[in-house]
């Protein structure tokens, strides 16, 4: 089967995306309930610009392919239920550089 690739706004709101539940993933210590995510090579990805090991970015239409391009992330976007910024940033904005 044949998908179509995103454009270039998808995956500006997919990678927001993307991030948005990294984040919370990692400032609640566990995979959010509402998060969007695919399989690929036996890892839930809930940020498709991040390899499974959450280490190297990638670029997710090559990288993961198929299974991300038939994957929820390429639904029609919803609102972002949580925000991109990083739980921690509120406590450093206003610090002098």
């Amino acid at each position: 089967m044949t998908y179509p690739l995103p454009t270039p706004e998808q995956l500006a709101y997919i990678k927001e995306l993307g991030q948005s539940q990294r984040y919370q993933s990692e400032s609640e210590g566990g995979f959010p309930t509402d998060a969007t995510y695919f399989e690929a090579k036996g890892t839930l990805i809930i940020d498709p610009f991040m390899d499974e090991t959450g280490q190297n970015e990638v670029d997710p239409v090559t990288y993961y392919g198929e299974a991300f391009l038939a994957s929820d992330f390429m639904e029609e976007p919803q609102p972002c239920p949580i925000s991109s910024t990083p739980p921690h940033m509120d406590r450093v904005q206003g610090l002098p550089d």
